[in-house]
This record gives C-alpha cells, sequence and structure tokens, in this order.
C-alpha cells in the first residue's frame, strides 16, 4: 500500500506543477471544439458528395439499359456507327440498284443444237450467289448462232473470285446440261461476250469470246467444201461436187433430212449414224477415213447446215468444223 500512496503523490505533485492557468485553459478548450466543428462539417460534406455522385450513376444506368430492355431485339451496336470512309477507301461499297452500273453479258449459242433456255450461274469463292435465266417470250427456241443477253448489277460481278457457268435445256428433249466454271473478271466495259460450245452432245463449255477468232483448215475437201458451198445450196449441187455415194438419215434435233459422206474411207469402213465413241475418233486419227461430212437439208430441199470431221493434214489430230443455218462458221479441237 505504501507503493501506492507513494505513485499517487507523485501525480498530484505532477499535476500541480503542469496546471494551466484558467485563462490558457479557457483558450485551448476554445481551439479544440472548433477543430472539432470542422472536422464533422467536412464529414458531412463528404457524405453529400457521396450521394450527388452516386444518384448520377444510377441515372446514367437507368437511361442505358432501359431501352434495351424495352427493344431486345436492337442491335446496341447499330447505334454508334462508323464514319463513313472516302470510296477510295471503302473496300465493300454498299450501292443501291438504282444508281449502280449495269454489266452486260452476251452468250452466243456457238453450238449445233437448238436450246430452249440458257442460265448464267454466278459462283462467288465457290458459292452459288446469282442466278439468271434466258429465253424468248414466245417460246421459240434459241438456234445455233443466236445471242443471248443478260444483265447483273456491277457489284454483283464485282468481287474476289468470281465463276461463271452455263446451265442449257435442249429445246428438243428437255434434257439439262452444265458447262465447266471459268474465272471472270471485270474492267471498264460495260459489256461482255462469251461463247456456248460443245465437245459433243452431252459435254459442253464455257469461254470468253475471241474476238480475234481465225479459222485454217488443212484438209483439202473441207477447204474446198467451205469455199464453194453456200447456204441455201441444192441437193444437185452437193451431187456435182461430192457424187452420189451418201447415206440418208435425219436429225438428232428436229428430225430434218441428212446426208452424210466418208471421204477417203478404207474399204469396209462406215461412220457411226449418230453417235461418235471414242473408239470411233480414234479410228479417224488412226487413217479409216479422211474426213465425214454431213448435210442437214430444210423443208426446201436448200442446205440448212454442214458439218465436217475430218484429220488435219499437219498436225494429225481431229477437228470438227460447223456451217450453221446463219453462217457462223466454228471450228473445235476433238482428239
Amino acid at each position: 500500500m505504501k507503493q501506492y500512496d507513494e505513485l499517487n503523490q507523485r501525480l498530484k505533485s505532477m499535476n500541480e506543477k503542469f496546471q494551466l492557468p484558467e485563462m490558457e485553459r479557457q483558450e485551448l478548450l476554445v481551439s479544440i471544439n472548433q477543430k472539432i466543428g470542422k472536422r464533422g462539417k467536412k464529414q458531412r460534406t463528404i457524405q453529400w458528395k457521396y450521394y450527388l455522385a452516386s444518384t448520377v450513376a444510377i441515372l446514367l444506368l437507368f437511361i442505358i439499359v432501359i431501352p434495351f430492355f424495352t427493344n431486345p431485339n436492337q442491335d446496341i451496336a447499330r447505334e454508334h456507327e462508323s464514319i463513313p470512309t472516302p470510296s477510295g477507301q471503302d473496300k465493300n461499297p454498299i450501292v443501291s440498284e438504282s444508281s449502280a452500273e449495269k454489266i452486260k453479258l452476251k452468250v452466243m449459242n456457238y453450238t449445233p443444237y437448238s436450246l430452249k433456255q440458257m442460265t448464267v450461274n454466278v459462283y462467288i469463292n465457290e458459292d452459288l450467289k446469282y442466278s439468271l435465266a434466258g429465253s424468248y417470250a414466245d417460246g421459240t427456241a434459241i438456234k445455233p448462232g443466236e445471242i443471248m443477253e443478260f444483265e447483273f448489277m456491277e457489284y454483283e460481278l464485282n468481287q474476289e473470285k468470281v465463276k461463271l457457268e452455263m446451265e442449257i435445256e435442249w429445246a428438243s428433249t428437255g434434257e439439262f446440261y452444265t458447262t465447266n466454271r471459268i474465272p471472270f473478271s471485270i474492267s471498264e466495259e460495260q459489256v461482255y461476250y462469251l461463247k456456248l460450245g460443245t465437245e459433243s452432245n452431252t459435254s459442253y463449255y464455257l469461254i470468253e469470246d475471241d474476238t480475234n477468232f481465225t479459222i485454217e483448215i488443212n484438209n483439202e475437201t473441207v477447204e474446198m467444201l467451205r469455199k464453194k458451198v453456200d447456204l441455201n445450196a441444192t441437193k444437185s449441187e452437193i451431187e456435182n461436187l461430192l457424187g452420189a455415194d451418201y447415206r440418208i438419215g435425219k436429225s438428232e434435233l428436229d428430225g430434218k433430212e441428212t446426208w452424210k459422206y466418208d471421204i477417203g474411207a478404207i474399204e469396209g469402213y462406215q461412220s457411226p449414224t449418230v453417235t461418235y465413241e471414242i473408239e470411233d475418233i480414234k479410228e479417224i486419227k488412226n487413217g479409216a477415213v479422211e474426213a465425214i461430212l454431213s448435210f442437214t437439208w430444210n423443208e426446201n430441199d436448200e442446205l440448212e447446215s454442214f458439218t465436217a470431221l475430218y484429220v488435219d493434214t499437219e498436225d494429225g489430230n481431229v477437228y470438227s468444223y460447223y456451217l450453221f443455218y446463219n453462217g457462223l462458221e466454228k471450228l473445235d479441237f476433238i482428239y
């Protein structure tokens, strides 16, 4: 207990030693109270700003989110579309049909067959994108040498990896055939020319038109006929040129009368009457016959068309030459 009494006495002594005068003590209390008041005011100010910021954030969130819930199908990203780039920098321009340029494809029926319909198929990256069919409104056939016109919008063809394909329908049988696909690109031209050709009655091809296409025949008989035989020639005129050693038949397409000559054939050889198989072509190339000529006659017994399957005397290959009813000539490599 004595120890505690001594400690208490020391504390009292210190209190008396450090006790402030009354005036100084009052000033100290006033200063402390002022600081405490300012601190409370500052705390109240901070709380007011916090509540204001929270209220603004909630309002903004409400403005953004509510339209989405009222129209869930709306594409929010479309509300912030980018500024259009100059036309020179736009790689994928969107063009309306009213302002776009039009591209014309003129396709010639470069086959000996009459067609009911021709359809152009447009492939982009090997996917079919457009199909456009062409035929005569009155139902007449598209004859050999005639041209069918197809019209596309420029932006439909002005793309990368474009390929064209032709689908045809025979006028006589209604059979459908499809050509190969060819790469196609446009330049500054508005009109482009194509040819629909054939290698046989079941095989067709599509090529871009060659304006410098020329015919050179290295076969004496065929070249002589090309120079001397005119369309509308009579039967007697052909007999005077080639003789009467021909076989009479009918056209596969329209049933018209045909004459067939085997020129320079070896003994016992006779050309096929209808379809030529690869063995027949090989026989021709190996010298079984110099040329096979076929003449088709119209209702007035006048020459309507002329076909020659022959061996070229220079390169030894087999070619076919066509003279159509409208004067169009065609030369194809066969074998």
